[in-house]
């Protein structure tokens, strides 16, 4: 009886003890849930790129083959281009751990995103100290709906692993070089081994790993250092030798998705290449960019608002201006490292051809330093209010609290209903369309030509066909639809692209299961 009587006592002594671990779990929990809610509806289905993810880890988790049968492969072969393989491999252990199927394959990206918060979280608590519940409660919220990541990190994509292994590789460069008497040689040696890492997750990353490591070698090379220095250089080169063995051995490694989508192998004279790089880069860096609109692709932005939030967008400057200005500041080499790193990260987006830009994927590094140099403003107000510390602190966060709640609402609801815009630039109605195509039994299973080549193609088919449950196997072929005759059509499915109906129609009578809903046609022959 007398322990009920003093059961309130107990907690709310509880509750003052813990009431900061309590919040930060709070907050990750609300993270987590909008980073998982509706992952398996929304984005509207798998891009051609994300199948393509999925199919080769789903093939090295069954074979440690993928599509192409090389063992454990270094980098991805994939329309024409290498991938990183790290987002790949992470895929891979989600499906040993759970089971291959579309959503998981999507959560493998929240499962990377999830280590790149816990790698920030890391970070800031080495680089403040002192009042950690306020920092790690801005930076959970400000990383984990930072607008540059968010939608991203809802896709399966490869640049999803770069989060990570960058975040990581700044953390351990930080405890190398900024805490060295602290740290045994090994923390050099991770170091390097996560910078050079930054290789093999995304095409971006081929020149944001070297750029990472030359930064730290300008800025840390001392002599009083030179156990450090050696052990990070020597743990970075040797990252890099399967990386040179492999482009020996896959001459196009570099130059063919280069030549694809950059104007640097171009003909064009040597000043107007210098010219676009300009142009490119400062677009990265435009208001229109970082706060109103962001990258005008919809499978990388909702375009509600830029790719910032204003309040991060605001600490940042301030982080940014007491570096330039400030004397006496808490590690003020690391705190220049993240600003050279932050003009630096751009750089691979310039390189390619302007009609793309600005790109969020290939500067998603930008959002990373953007974010701990937001932190670092975050500090400054602390320094600038010091007797008033929990006010700002707490205006500070409720305005990050709203901005992140509209945000939301705009994904979640404004996004989706943009009358099918954003709907096009997925394969939207793949997924169902070959469901019902299975639920029919068909003898086969056809693909109109134009549409196998240039849309649903063999990636999308082959992961949904061995992620999907069905009672039989119905083989798949291509079909001319301009020389097919009715024979070549009886019982069968023929999925394919609306502009191709009225020649099915030609063909013989068929039932249009879609029935204009989606961008895909799926029509079924008796």
């Amino acid at each position: 009886m007398s322990k009920a009587l003093h059961y309130p006592r107990y907690m709310a002594a509880f509750l003052k003890k813990h009431m900061s671990t309590l919040i930060v779990i709070s907050i990750f929990a609300l993270v987590a849930f909008f980073h998982i809610w509706q992952l398996d509806t929304f984005p509207r289905e798998l891009f051609i790129d994300e199948a393509s993810n999925g199919l080769n880890a789903l093939t090295i988790s069954e074979t440690g083959h993928d599509e192409h049968g090389n063992f454990l492969p270094l980098f991805i072969r994939s329309f024409g281009g290498h991938k990183g393989s790290v987002q790949h491999y992470i895929t891979v252990f989600v499906f040993w751990f759970f089971w291959p199927s579309p959503f998981m394959l999507l959560f493998s990206s929240t499962v990377s995103f999830f280590l790149f918060l816990l790698g920030a979280v890391l970070l800031i608590q080495k680089l403040s100290p002192k009042n950690t519940f306020w920092v790690l409660t801005y930076t959970l919220l400000a990383s984990g709906m930072l607008p540059w990541f968010f939608p991203i990190s809802r896709t399966a994509f490869e640049v999803n692993a770069m989060l990570p292994v960058m975040m990581f590789a700044v953390y351990w460069i930080f405890r190398t070089f900024e805490q060295p008497g602290k740290q045994p040689v090994y923390a050099a040696a991770i170091a390097g081994t996560l910078t050079s890492l930054t290789i093999f997750t995304y095409q971006a990353g081929k020149l944001l790993g070297p750029l990472l490591a030359i930064s730290v070698i300008l800025l840390y090379a001392r002599p009083s250092r030179w156990k450090n220095c050696v052990a990070y250089v020597g743990a970075c080169a040797a990252l890099l030798i399967p990386y040179i063995f492999y482009t020996i051995e896959h001459p196009a490694a570099n130059t063919a998705r280069l030549q694809q989508i950059s104007y640097v192998l171009s003909e064009i004279p040597l000043s107007q290449k210098i010219a676009i790089f300009i142009s490119n880069y400062f677009k990265h860096f435009s208001f229109d960019f970082l706060l109103l609109s962001g990258d005008a692709n919809l499978r990388h932005a909702i375009q509600y608002g830029g790719e910032l939030l204003v309040i991060v967008w605001f600490l940042a400057l301030l982080g940014i201006g007491s570096i330039l200005f400030l004397r006496n500041s808490l590690y003020p080499r690391f705190r220049i490292f993240l600003l050279i790193n932050l003009f630096l990260a751009p750089i691979p987006a310039s390189l390619t051809l302007p009609y793309e830009l600005p790109h969020a994927m290939r500067s998603i590094a930008m959002g990373i330093f953007f974010v701990l140099l937001s932190c670092i403003g975050y500090l400054v107000l602390q320094h600038l209010f010091k007797h008033k510390t929990t006010v700002v602190w707490t205006v500070v966060l409720v305005i990050l609290f709203l901005e992140t709640n509209c945000y939301a609402y705009n994904y979640f609801w404004r996004y989706p209903e943009q009358k099918g815009f954003s709907a096009a630039w997925w394969e939207y109605g793949a997924e169902e369309a070959l469901r019902m195509a299975l639920e029919r039994h068909p003898g086969k299973i056809l693909f109109a030509g134009s549409y196998f080549a240039n849309g649903f193609n063999y990636a999308n088919y082959e992961f949904y066909r061995r992620t999907i449950p069905r009672e039989d196997d119905p083989p798949v072929a291509r079909i001319d639809l301009a020389s097919a005759t009715a024979t070549d059509v009886l019982n069968t499915c023929v999925i394919a692209r609306p502009a191709e109906k009225r020649r099915i129609e030609e063909l013989a009578p068929s039932v249009d299961l879609t029935q204009n809903r989606w961008r895909i046609r799926l029509h079924c022959f008796e």
